[in-house]
């Protein structure tokens, strides 16, 4: 195998750039994901019987930032 000037392999090196290439894809990657501000939230409100409830209050709350909103399920409980 060929060394290099501080003598490691050049497939060596070649490996660990491409480890850190990767990483660094792959924690730009995981901070994009983390950066989105809204979302949905979605489902049905029903009673201990299964029955619908129309024009229940519900409320939802950002544990991270304490905003919350709020709001009533329409004549389907949703």
């Amino acid at each position: 195998m060929k060394k290099n000037a501080i003598g490691c392999s050049t497939i060596s090196s070649y490996l660990a750039l491409v480890v850190i290439v990767a990483a660094l894809f792959l924690f730009a990657a995981s901070s994009f994901a983390q950066s989105t501000t809204d979302g949905a939230i979605a489902g049905i409100v029903t009673d201990q019987s299964g029955a619908l409830v129309p024009g229940a209050s519900v409320a939802t709350k950002n544990l991270g930032t304490g905003a919350g909103v709020g709001a009533k399920s329409d004549e389907s409980g949703r």
